[in-house]
């Protein structure tokens, strides 16, 4: 007789620990949409936007791009170096002739940016004969301006890539 009356139990307390797990899931769910601030309703702070905007854009032109070796005809995804971190003039020569607001499509993208290029020195460093891509931030005077610094190899040497968005 024992046997058969903890099996009925036994049933009963399967649905409800299903019932408490489903509760415990979707308690998890609420409390990570409201905790992750990428994807909830919370609005950010320019800065934050900007700063994630300027991380993407250089993230994307650290990469090889797509196809690897992009023409202005057949460019999906802009890259300006071989994917390992080594700029290729050819890349920027291309990309130099790019439509602005094309660009600002292909890095998805909804603010204004500029990049340009150092030296070790932080002196400013033509590419072919290139010194900026994008807009003149300085031109425009924007009231809040992100700068993302990253580094990469041109001829053998360490270069700033410098990205500024507003």
């Amino acid at each position: 007789m024992t046997l058969s009356h903890s099996h009925k139990t036994k049933g009963q307390v399967w649905s409800l620990d299903i019932l408490v797990a489903f509760v415990i899931l979707l308690l998890g769910i609420i409390f990570f949409y409201y905790q992750n601030p990428l994807e909830s309703g919370i609005p950010k702070s320019d800065t934050e936007t900007l700063t994630l905007y300027a991380k993407s854009i250089s993230g994307f032109l650290i990469s090889a791009g797509f196809p690897a070796n992009w023409t202005p005809e057949n460019v999906t995804l802009v890259g300006l170096t071989d994917g390992n971190t080594r700029l290729s003039q050819t890349k920027v020569h291309y990309y130099s002739s790019l439509d602005y607001k094309r660009t600002k499509n292909i890095l998805s993208t909804t603010r204004d940016y500029q990049i340009s290029f150092r030296d070790r020195m932080n002196s400013p460093l033509s590419i072919g004969n290139i010194t900026s891509l994008g807009k003149n931030f300085s031109a425009e005077n924007p009231e809040n301006v992100v700068t993302l610094t990253r580094y990469i190899f041109y001829n053998g040497s360490i270069i700033q890539m410098v990205v500024h968005v507003w």
